[in-house]
């Protein structure tokens, strides 16, 4: 099994760190549609969710510190969003101390 985390450098890069750090003294959006929106709009310009989408993302801010998540299995078609979703995830994650 190899582990592949972004250096601090790469997530200044994507502009995620400046925004998260709350430099302009607004706090990061509570709810997962907001701080998708606001965060990485480059990824999600929209509030356009398709339905498997939002499952997605309701089941990731469902993950709780020290308790261990059911598991999420998804089938979706080339294009659907597998990775974008999952890598903004881990980075929500990250910002929720989640």
């Amino acid at each position: 099994m190899i582990d592949a985390y972004l250096t601090e450098e790469e997530l200044f890069e994507l502009d995620i760190l400046e925004k998260m750090s709350n430099s302009n003294g607004r706090q990061a959006p509570d709810n997962w549609r907001d701080w998708l929106l606001q965060l990485l709009p480059q990824y999600f310009p929209s509030d356009n969710f398709a339905p498997h989408h939002v499952e997605f993302w309701e089941w990731v801010d469902s993950i709780e510190p020290d308790e261990k998540p059911r598991p999420f299995i998804a089938i979706w078609g080339r294009g659907g969003g597998k990775s974008t979703n999952a890598e903004a995830a881990c980075v929500y994650l990250l910002d929720k101390k989640k």
